[in-house]
C-alpha cells in the first residue's frame, strides 16, 4: 500500500500548516504560497515574528554565572561550620538523652533499693522478734519440764511426718494390718 502524502489544507491558519512551517518541511509550492500569504497577512507574520524570537531565546546557552574569587572558599567554610554545628547539636542532644534516661534509672534503682533496704529491715526485726518469742516460749515451757514432753514428742511426730511422709505411711498401714490379723485371729469361725 503506498505511503499516504500530505495534503495542505486550504486554510493557512491551521495547525496543521503552522506545524509544517516551523518544522520546515514545506515544498517548493507550498513556500511560494507560504511567502505570497505572509505578505498579505500581518497576524501570521506577527506570530511567526514571535516564534523566531522564541526558537532564538531557545537555541542559545543561559549565560555563566559569574562567581566571586572566593567562592569555592566560602562554600567550604559554610558548608564546614554547617557540619560543626550539626555535630554539637547531635551531642548535645545525645548527652540529654543519656542524662535524662541516667536520671530515671537512678531513680528506680533508688526507689528498689530503699524498698530492698526498708523490707531487709522488716524482715530483720520480725525475725529478731520471732527469735526473742520462740525463746521465751521453750525457756517457759522448759520451766515445766511435764508440759515439754507432749510438746517434744508432737514435734518429734510432726519432723517424722515432714522427713519421711512414707515412713509413716507405712508405719500407719501395719499397724492397721496387725490389728485386723488380731481380729480375725479372735473371730471364731
Amino acid at each position: 500500500m503506498p505511503e499516504k502524502q500530505w495534503e495542505p489544507s486550504q486554510d493557512m491558519h491551521s495547525e496543521e500548516w503552522w506545524i509544517r512551517v516551523l518544522d520546515d518541511e514545506l515544498t517548493a509550492s507550498e513556500r511560494v504560497r507560504w511567502d505570497a500569504h505572509l505578505a498579505t497577512c500581518q497576524s501570521c507574520r506577527e506570530e511567526l515574528s514571535v516564534f523566531a524570537r522564541v526558537d532564538t531565546a531557545m537555541a542559545q546557552p543561559p549565560p555563566v554565572p559569574a562567581l566571586s574569587v572566593d567562592f569555592t572558599a566560602t562554600t567550604v567554610r559554610m558548608v564546614t561550620n554547617r557540619q560543626r554545628w550539626r555535630r554539637l547539636l547531635a551531642f548535645v542532644a545525645g548527652a540529654l538523652i543519656v542524662g535524662v534516661a541516667g536520671l530515671l534509672v537512678a531513680g528506680v534503682v533508688d526507689s528498689l533499693f530503699l524498698s530492698f533496704g526498708q523490707g531487709m529491715g522488716a524482715v530483720f526485726s520480725a525475725r529478731n522478734v520471732l527469735f526473742r518469742s520462740m525463746v521465751q516460749t521453750a525457756l517457759g515451757l522448759l520451766e515445766r519440764w511435764r508440759t515439754i514432753i507432749p510438746y517434744t514428742l508432737g514435734t518429734a511426730l510432726l519432723a517424722y511426718a515432714v522427713v519421711m511422709p512414707n515412713g509413716l505411711l507405712m508405719t500407719f498401714a501395719l499397724v492397721w494390718l496387725s490389728s485386723r490379723r488380731r481380729a480375725r485371729a479372735t473371730v471364731p469361725a
